[in-house]
C-alpha cells in the first residue's frame, strides 16, 4: 500500500524499448549520414534514455511525495552519476569518430552545428552543463557525502532529476 506498483515499472520498460527501437530504426535509415549511424548511437540513446526514465520516476515520487520512494532518491542519483560518466564517455568517443570521419561533409556539418553552429547553445548548455554536468556534480556530492539531510538529498534529486531530464529531451531534439 502507498508504494509504486511493479506494473507501471514493467509497463514503462516496455515503452522505453519501443523508443529506443524507434530511434535505432530511425537512425538506422540515415546512413548517408555518418555522425547519425555511429556504431555508439543507439548506446548513447539508449544510456541517456535510462537515466532519463530513472530521474523521472524519481521526480514523481518527489513531488507526489510517495514515502516508500523516499529511500531510493541517494541510490538513484549514485547510479545515474556512474552512468552519466558512460554517455559522457560514448560523447567523446563519437567526437572522435566524426573527427575521424572529417571527409565525409555531412558528418562534418552535422559536428560543427552541434558545437559551433546554430545548436551549440542548446548542446553545451542544455545537454552537457545541464543534463551532464548537474547530475554528475550532485552525484559526486551524494558519493562524497554520505552524511547529508535527506531534506537535501530531496532538492538535489528535484534539481538533478529536471536537469537529466532536459538535457536527454533535447539531446533527442537535437539528434
Amino acid at each position: 500500500a502507498g508504494g509504486i506498483d511493479p506494473a507501471l515499472g514493467i509497463i514503462t520498460l516496455l515503452l522505453a524499448l519501443v523508443i529506443l527501437v524507434y530511434s535505432g530504426m530511425l537512425l538506422k535509415a540515415l546512413k548517408p549520414f555518418s555522425f547519425w549511424s555511429s556504431p555508439l548511437m543507439p548506446l548513447l540513446l539508449g544510456v541517456s534514455g535510462i537515466i532519463a526514465g530513472a530521474m523521472f520516476v524519481l521526480l514523481i515520487a518527489a513531488l507526489y511525495g510517495l514515502a516508500s520512494a523516499m529511500g531510493m532518491f541517494r541510490p538513484v542519483l549514485e547510479a545515474v552519476y556512474y552512468l552519466n560518466f558512460f554517455l559522457l564517455a560514448c560523447l567523446v568517443i563519437m567526437g572522435i569518430l566524426v573527427w575521424q570521419s572529417a571527409r565525409n561533409r555531412s558528418s562534418r556539418s552535422t559536428a560543427l552545428m552541434l558545437v559551433k553552429g546554430r545548436a551549440a547553445f542548446a548542446f553545451w548548455i542544455v545537454v552537457v552543463l545541464l543534463g551532464l554536468v548537474v547530475p554528475l556534480a550532485v552525484g559526486f556530492s551524494l558519493v562524497s557525502l554520505p552524511s547529508a539531510t535527506p531534506g537535501l538529498v530531496y532538492a538535489l534529486s528535484i534539481i538533478a532529476a529536471v536537469c537529466a531530464i532536459a538535457g536527454s529531451y533535447v539531446l533527442r531534439y537535437l539528434i
